[in-house]
């Protein structure tokens, strides 16, 4: 399966690995989040589009709280879910599909 997804150009590890992580930075983040292995077998699994929308919820998280905290001068306050502005552009529906497809 792995080598479906790997360029016929892609010659080396050293490719492979600056290939996979600049065409899939949303994958990188998460690896690197939950220190998961590059095409280790939880890697692999992994669901691209739960990833995604993970990283666009802790990117619009920490915005507001950056926001609130250079605001107030103080400690962070509790966010609710509706205050985060999301991104328009996500296929949410998409999203959905992923996930009753998982479970």
């Amino acid at each position: 399966m792995l080598s479906k997804l790997i360029p016929f150009y892609v010659k080396d590890l050293k490719g492979l690995v600056f290939y996979w992580n600049s065409s899939f930075p949303y994958d990188k983040w998460w690896r690197e989040k939950y220190n998961i292995a590059l095409f280790s077998d939880e890697h692999l699994n992994a669901n691209p589009l739960l990833i995604k929308a993970e990283y666009i919820e802790d990117y619009h998280y920490q915005k507001e709280l950056e926001k609130r905290m250079s605001e107030n001068d103080t400690k962070p306050t509790k966010i609710k879910t509706e205050e985060v502005d999301m991104a328009k552009d996500f296929d949410w529906d998409a999203l959905q599909k992923a996930i009753d497809n998982k479970e």
